[in-house]
Parts: structure tokens; C-alpha cells; sequence
């Protein structure tokens, strides 16, 4: 797990240097939303859940968000999913290669 925080946190200090806390949160709160949306569909779920934990670890390990802190614990420490881990891993690759761009409330969001 460590080698995959490293990698979200690494990446995210690069590609988002001008990054705030509060915006983060609007993010995790914009890709929990999502995941709810998704509904019982699992693979469209999983992907969400994904988006979601990226979120959370950029808010628990660059912000150092106590609360996101919590929610990773409940979310992998307590009941490890490899498919869910898989999923992270597979959405990172999106991810890097994706253009992103800034809202006026300085929340990423991906334009491809």
C-alpha cells in the first residue's frame, strides 16, 4: 500500500503544485457524489471507488486530513480488496495521462 501512496502523492505534487486543502475536499466530495451515482453498477462503482480513495489519499498523506486519515482505515485496513487496489492502480495510469485544468474554486478537474 505504502508503494501506491508514494505514487499518488508524488504524481499529485507535480501535476497540481498549487494545490489547496479546501479544494482538495470539494474534490472527494465531487467524486463521492459519483461513486453514489454509479448505484449497484459494479464496474462503473469500483471505478468510482477508486477516484474516491486517490482523493482521500491526497487529503490524508499531503494535507495530513485526520479525517481522510480515518476513512483510509476504514476503507482498507479493515477489509483489504485487491479489486479495489487493482482499480486505484488502473485509474492512476488514467489519470497521468490526462490534461488537467483548474476551476475558479481551484478544483482539478480533467478536460480529456
Amino acid at each position: 500500500m505504502k508503494e501506491y501512496i508514494k505514487e499518488i502523492i508524488e504524481w499529485h505534487e507535480k501535476a497540481f503544485p498549487n494545490a489547496t486543502e479546501f479544494a482538495q475536499y470539494k474534490k472527494a466530495n465531487e467524486e463521492i457524489i459519483e461513486m453514489w451515482e454509479a448505484g449497484i453498477n459494479p464496474t462503473k462503482r469500483l471505478e468510482e471507488k477508486a477516484d474516491v480513495c486517490i482523493a482521500l489519499i491526497v487529503l490524508a498523506y499531503r494535507f495530513n486530513s485526520p479525517i481522510a486519515q480515518l476513512l483510509l482505515i476504514d476503507i482498507f485496513y479493515e477489509r483489504m480488496d485487491l479489486q479495489l487496489l487493482k482499480a486505484i492502480q488502473d485509474k492512476m495510469k488514467i489519470n497521468k495521462k490526462r490534461k488537467w485544468v483548474q476551476n475558479e474554486e481551484g478544483v482539478f478537474h480533467h478536460v480529456n
